[in-house]
């Protein structure tokens, strides 16, 4: 009969822990960044619904801004966040989106963080904008046109 010792037994009773340790760090990590990631995708969504509401006034930016968070919190569910909050504040052509969340450890209640993604954006006035198009276009088609009125004046 053959002689079998229990060296693979003892490194692997050292060993697995270690590794199911790192399995877990490196779900935790992932559940995480899609979060983040998710938070950072729904500010720039909401940043594009108003870039060139320049029309609008300050509560009604406000107003769209709160409308597109309730149907993008309904479209897309956070996986470990408790408190999804936004702030919106306007002082001029720039509106302040402020998305804020408690990230929590899954199966671990004991350790939390906030997360948070800002996002600064400009309205642009659609006249304004037409404008700088029409400059862009005439520069690709290499046309040199300074003899033009300019509509912002």
């Amino acid at each position: 009969m053959k002689e079998v010792s229990g060296s693979y037994t003892v490194e692997a009773s050292a060993l697995v822990p270690f590794l199911l340790a790192v399995c877990v760090i490196f779900i935790y990590l992932g559940i995480y960044s899609y979060d983040k990631t998710l938070m950072i995708q729904d500010v720039n969504a909401i940043a594009a619904m108003i870039k060139d509401e320049k029309s609008a006034g300050d509560k009604d930016v406000i107003t769209i801004c709160e409308e597109a968070f309730s149907k993008i919190k309904k479209e897309h569910p956070y996986i470990s966040t408790d408190n999804l909050r936004m702030d919106v504040s306007v002082k001029g052509n720039k509106v302040f989106i402020r998305l804020s969340a408690e990230w929590k450890f899954p199966l671990y209640r004991g350790y939390g963080r906030t997360i948070y993604k800002e996002r600064e954006i400009k309205r642009i006035n659609p006249i304004e904008k037409m404008y700088l198009t029409d400059i862009l276009m005439d520069s690709f088609k290499g046309e040199n046109n300074d003899n033009r009125d300019d509509i912002r004046d």
